[in-house]
Order: C-alpha cells, then structure tokens, then sequence
C-alpha cells in the first residue's frame, strides 16, 4: 500500500474514533469533537490583529469558496481557501489556459444557511489558511508522510494574502470591513473560470462521496486497511459503474412514496441494510455523474443509447438542472437542457406526474423553487444569464410560504450582480409576497440587519431604483421629473426634496467620478 494511502488509513481512523466519541456521547452531526475540529476559526479582533501582524506576500491571491449541501440535519456549509499562483496563470497566459487553480491552504464545515452564516464560515477559513495554512488533524494534507507535511509547510508559511477572491460582489462589500482590519485591502469577484473549477471539483467530490456509506453508519469499517485499500482501488477506478442490468436476486427496493421505482435499478445492493439507491441505477447513476462532472461525451452516449423519455424523467425526478443551477454549473445546464431534455422550470414543469413530485420532494426539491430561483438567491450570475437565454419565466413564483420571485430571492441575499441582470432583462419590481412586500421593501428590511448588510443593500437599492418606472420616493405611477443622475424619477420637485437626504451621496459620487456607468 503507497505511503499516501496509509496516511488516508490513519486519518479516517481518526474520524471513525472520534466520530465513535461523539456517538458515545450523544452528540448531534453539528455538535461534539469532530463538529469542532472542522469548525471555522473564530476571528475575534485578537485574531485580526495576529493576521495583520503577519508579513505580506505580494504574489499569494486566496480564493475562498463557499458551497452548501442539504443533509437531514440541515444545511451544512463548506468553504475552501485555495492558492491562486496567479490571478492569469501560473505561466503567464489567461486563466482559462493555466493551471493557476492551486493547492487548498485550509478547510472548514459548519451547519448553517443564513449570510451570518457563512461571513464566519469565509473568515474563519481565511484566518485558518493565513494563521495555519496546511494545519489541522483533518486537513487534506494529513494523508501524506511526515517529511512531505513538513516540506509543504515549509512552502507555505503563516502569511497575509496581497488579495482575496470571493464568489459574489455581495461577499466582497460585506467581508470588505473585516478583511481592512487584518491588513488586506485588496478583494474583489474571482474570474469565472476559478469559481466553475472549484464548482466542478466539489461535483467530483460528491460524486466520490456518493458511492462511499455515511461515515457513522460504518464506523467500525474505518479502520480496517483492507477494506479502506479496497474502496481507494475503487475510486482510482473512476466514477461510472456498470450499465448491465442484473437480476436483483430476490431483493425487494422499498416502495413508499419518495423511493426510486423498481425500473430504476440495474444491480441489487451488497448490503440490503446499507446502500445508496443513486448508485444502483445503471446508466442513471452514470448519466447524474457525468452530468455533474460535465462529461459531455458520456453525456452524449447515454442520451443516445437510451429512449428521451427515460432520460427526462430521471433528470426531472433528481432535481439534475436545479442542482446544477444552485452550484453555478454553466455547461452543466446546457446539457441537461440540450442533451436530456430537462425543463427550465425544474419542478414546476407542467408535464410532471405525480409520483415525480414525491421523488423530487425527496431529491432536493426546495419547495418548487425553479433553478433561476436558485441560481438567484446562490450569486449565480451566468447560469442566472444561461437559463433567461433558454426561456426561463423571470417573474415565475415559488410555492414558499412567502411566493416570492427570483429577483426577491436575489434581493434576500445581496446578490448585487444578480439584481441587476434581473433588472436588465426587465423583471417585475411591483411582484407583492404573500408577508405583503415588494423587492425594494425586503432589501429595506434585510439593511438593517448589521453593516455589512446595509452597505449591500444600499447598492441593491441604487439598482432597484435605477430600473423601477415608479417614483423613488412614493413609487406612484407615471413620474414626470428625473434627477439629473439619470437614475432616479420623482413625481414632482417634493418628492425629489423628499428623496434627497438618502440619494444625494449617491448622486454626487455618479456626477463626480468619470467611470460612473
């Protein structure tokens, strides 16, 4: 066995012991030893000061991703701080023909969905990689031997990042104060091709994970080398199984509503007790992957080889588009809507059976929200511009208890460029939700939250405005004045006299600056 797969041996035995430790306990997924070890750093100002102390290196750009996954107990949040060698490319060229993409200085999990949430779920994993970069007994560097974990500590010192490279504009106002107080001034929107390079690695890695059983479900497998070197060869084998239908040998798959039909498998599990359905299903479970890792050719060959009607109804019951959308897979979506036939709607297609509704429940359907929903309300900006392309209904509702719209959701969250491609394209200001407020009231309410927030919000009310027919300040029809900004209209002289006091500071900074657009 390689030296990198013992040291994998010895990590999972860590988890498996503590993971046996929380149980003994009874602690929650969120709570107990291994919650805490992959917690996020708490940043306290002690913690910013220590970073700010630390030299900066002017060539080291961090990227921080954050991605979310709905397990039972809830959200739970992932971040990453990748090095990005440089912003073009460790050779020189543009991004998009380098392998600039570079090596993970820290992790952090925690359970959670707010934007609170995930602001200390980027800073904590920020001060981890600045202030610990490669640490931690849970680190990816943990599978290797010792000599190695020293020679890439040694490579990567405690330092300060000349610039921070987040997801979302939204992310950068709201880190922007924070990240000033530990000595890094420099942050901005990361290009396109790094965000759908970690997109597409964390699609790999739950593609990994997907053929793997839950962890407390088997912890008494953890620790035995054979079968841990077993699953390793198993991964090396790649992540498409068998397409060959088999009998299912006597075995019964469950059938109350939610579980996969009995056409759906094409292998019976190892183990009746414990087993994941996704990996059972043939071409199925290899037409999800390949999808989600973006493999047009396997892509191509399934839809090819097998009827349009099977396909659609397996990508429509999965949840494939709004999936994909949510994670910001551009070439994803275009293969699901081209090659497979999914509808942009996602859950609201207006074909759906029945039984496809009690599947999707089960697959991550988020109270039909459509993926323009989710690409919205998760930053998503070019799968947001992919899927209006396609057709999407840009004023289309969810069935939430709020029936809110897309460029509500957009709103809720700060997702500055979201907005304004959803005001572009033309979308509906006046939508009212079911707790009686329009997009410009729920940025209002989502302002005074804390600083952060606010200093989002005001430029997702400068673009609210900018768009909205209606008055600035009463938002009667039919304005008849406009500010000579250009960005705002008023009934009459009052209302502009009304409005001035919260616009002018905007407005002398669009009527100063000569790059104002």
């Amino acid at each position: 066995m390689s030296r990198a797969a013992s040291g994998l041996l010895d990590m999972q035995s860590l988890m498996a012991s503590i993971v046996q430790h929380d149980q003994a306990n009874g602690m929650a997924p969120g709570e107990g030893m291994l919650a805490s070890m992959m917690a996020p750093k708490n940043v306290t100002p002690s913690v910013k000061a220590q970073i700010a102390a630390l030299p900066l290196v002017e060539h080291l750009i961090v990227y921080l991703h954050i991605d979310e996954e709905f397990e039972d107990e809830g959200s739970m949040l992932m971040c990453q701080a990748h090095i990005i060698e440089k912003e073009h490319g460790s050779d020189g060229k543009p991004y998009a023909d380098s392998d600039g993409f570079g090596m993970a200085l820290a992790h952090a999990n925690m359970l959670g969905s707010t934007l609170n949430d995930k602001i200390r779920l980027l800073l904590g994993t920020l001060a981890q990689a600045c202030l610990e970069p490669m640490g931690g007994k849970l680190s990816a560097l943990a599978m290797f031997p010792v000599e190695m974990r020293s020679r890439m500590q040694n490579l990567y010192p405690p330092a300060r990042p000349a610039k921070v490279l987040v997801q979302t504009r939204g992310y950068v106002e709201m880190l922007r104060d924070d990240l000033q107080e530990m000595g890094i001034s420099n942050v901005d929107v990361a290009e396109q091709n790094i965000i759908q390079s970690c997109e597409l690695f964390a699609s790999s890695q739950n593609t990994a994970r997907d053929g793997r059983h839950n962890l407390a479900d088997n912890v008494e497998n953890m620790g035995d080398p054979r079968a841990m070197a077993t699953h390793l060869m198993n991964l090396a084998e790649g992540p498409y199984v068998s397409e060959e239908h088999e009998s299912l040998r006597g075995w019964n798959p469950p059938n109350e509503p939610g579980d996969f039909p009995r056409h759906w498998y094409a292998q019976p599990p190892k183990d009746p007790n414990s087993y994941r359905p996704t990996t059972l299903c043939g071409w199925r479970t290899n037409l999800e992957r390949a999808v989600l890792g973006q493999d047009r050719e396997v892509v191509e060959r399934i839809t090819s080889q097998y009827s349009a009607s099977d396909v659609r109804e397996y990508v429509e019951c999965r949840m494939l588009l709004t999936k994909a959308a949510m994670r910001g897979m551009v070439n994803a979506c275009k293969l699901l809507i081209d090659e497979c036939g999914a509808f942009v709607e996602g859950a609201q297609a207006p074909d759906a059976k029945r039984w496809w509704k009690d599947i999707q429940n089960q697959s991550g359907n988020y109270h039909d929200m459509t993926p323009l929903h989710q690409a919205a309300q998760n930053g998503k900006v070019a799968t947001l511009r992919l899927l209006l392309d396609y057709g999407a209904n840009i004023n289309q509702i969810d069935r939430t208890e709020l029936r809110a719209s897309a460029l509500q959701h957009a709103v809720s969250k700060g997702e500055i460029d979201c907005v304004q491609l959803l005001c572009e394209r033309g979308a509906d200001h006046t939508h009212m939700s079911l707790g009686g407020s329009e997009a410009l009231d729920v940025s209002e309410m989502m302002a005074q939250s804390d600083v952060g927030k606010k200093r989002v919000q005001e430029k997702v009310q400068q673009i609210l405005r900018e768009y909205d027919p209606r008055c600035s300040y009463c938002r009667e029809p039919n304005p008849q004045k406009r500010c000579p900004c250009k960005k705002e209209r008023y009934c009459d002289a009052t209302c502009q006299k009304n409005r001035w006091k919260l616009h002018k500071k905007y407005h002398r900074h669009l009527t100063t600056s000569p790059t104002t657009i």
